[in-house]
């Protein structure tokens, strides 16, 4: 796993969040299209999360 800096940190924090508020997210995210991108972070950020604790 890559050494992680403190604005990594905070940006993971912060897209834990978003994660929480998914259903605003999922209206949101439908209007972006940015699906590939969420997706990828959203796969992504729970198993490194869980690395983490």
């Amino acid at each position: 796993m890559p050494y992680w800096t403190k604005l990594e940190m905070s940006v993971i924090q912060v897209t834990i969040l978003l994660i929480l508020y998914h259903p605003l997210l999922s209206v949101l995210h439908q209007q972006v299209g940015g699906n590939q991108l969420y997706a990828g972070i959203s796969m992504h950020l729970p198993i490194e999360w869980l690395r983490m604790h």
